[in-house]
């Protein structure tokens, strides 16, 4: 299952994953991902929510990957992961697709972290 949704004032998208996708769930999940990228402006910061999000395939993390590389193209600002422990197997399998993809996000364990952290992100850069 995921969500998303763009904040156009904090000019931020937000992104949720949950649960076990399969390659077309992944497919259709960052299709919406980038549809709702469109209505931001460059350098647009992104909080992804995986902390329930179970490991996909290998095809599912190419989708993700191809996903991840049209945000940047996007002008993708920065980006901050919710993840349910800093260990986590999710964790490890998006950050190493997003460094494929050309960037690497800061891992939290809630939102309240992630709201805060990307403020101070943006306010610094």
């Amino acid at each position: 299952m995921y969500t998303n949704r763009a904040d156009i004032t904090k000019n931020r998208l937000y992104v949720t994953f949950k649960g076990r996708m399969e390659a077309n769930d992944v497919k259709s999940g960052g299709a919406n991902v980038l549809l709702e990228a469109r209505k931001l402006k460059s350098g647009f910061g992104v909080i992804s929510d995986i902390a329930e999000f179970t490991p996909t395939t290998e095809e599912g993390r190419q989708v993700m990957q191809d996903t991840m590389k049209r945000l940047k193209e996007m002008g993708v600002g920065h980006v901050v992961r919710i993840v349910k422990e800093q260990s986590s197997v999710s964790g490890y399998q998006w950050q190493r697709t997003s460094q494929a993809a050309g960037y690497k996000a800061d891992q939290v364990l809630t939102l309240a972290e992630a709201e805060t952290l990307l403020n101070k992100l943006e306010k610094e850069a």
